[in-house]
């Protein structure tokens, strides 16, 4: 078997794996996947030493691209270090950040069963070895350095008002966006999540969580209105 040939083989092995996980969950066994992919069982454990070794090796596969997540929104902060003075600045850097999310979270050509895989995964044992995988991988780093991101922004933000902000204006519609633009399902009111709809989603997201870092820093310096003190920048 060729190199081209063996790459072949895994790369089918560990698609086939994640949509079988994505659909029924990490009880699906080696046979269910040889038989889907089309390979036989010898080739699983050739490849990857067994069942264990392949679902590390989708989830590798998944999570390519994300790792890098921590390192680069604090190297954005640490260059930054002017803008975060200023209102446009840290509009800047919002939008910066945003870029980097959705840029990786709803790219093109990423595979479908890669969110609800995520999802399987986090609702299996809490003791299983891919679920820490996941969690300290991507999940955890990823999500501690959006909550520094915000106390830079803002450090009149308590700890539980960054949680909400980190959960509600980034986790969770990033995972919704991604998830349904993935399946090409419109959403209940039946605008397809196209990739313009996608860009104006960001644009949304972008200008919301800006507002309410203004407002909350106006209300740490005794402002009334402070909605009044954060004018929308023209963009």
């Amino acid at each position: 078997m060729t190199l081209s040939a063996q790459q072949a083989t895994r790369e089918k092995l560990i698609h086939t794996t994640g949509q079988l996980i994505a659909d029924k969950g990490l009880r699906v066994t080696t046979r269910a996947i040889a038989e889907a992919s089309g390979k036989n069982i010898g080739c699983i454990h050739y490849h990857f030493g067994g069942k264990v070794g392949l679902v590390h090796a989708v989830l590798e596969y998944a999570t390519n691209g994300w790792r890098n997540h921590e390192s680069v929104i604090e190297y954005i902060v640490s260059t930054s270090a002017e803008d975060l003075h200023t209102s446009d600045g840290r509009f800047r850097i919002i939008s910066k950040v945003m870029d980097l999310l959705f840029n990786d979270r709803c790219a093109p050509g990423r595979p479908v069963w890669e969110f609800p895989f995520f999802h399987q995964i986090l609702s299996g044992p809490v003791d299983s070895p891919f679920r820490r995988d996941l969690l300290e991988r991507v999940i955890i780093p990823n999500h501690l350095s959006v909550s520094r991101l915000l106390q830079a922004l803002c450090p009149e933000l308590s700890m539980e008002e960054t949680e909400i902000l980190n959960t509600q204006l980034f986790l969770s519609p990033l995972t919704h966006y991604a998830v349904f633009m993935r399946q090409a399902v419109s959403s209940p009111s039946g605008i397809p999540y196209t990739q313009a709809f996608i860009l104006n989603a960001k644009r949304v997201l972008t200008h919301s969580a800006w507002l309410i870092i203004e407002n909350r820093r106006g209300q740490a310096a005794g402002f009334r209105s402070p909605s009044e003190s954060a004018p929308l920048p023209a963009r």
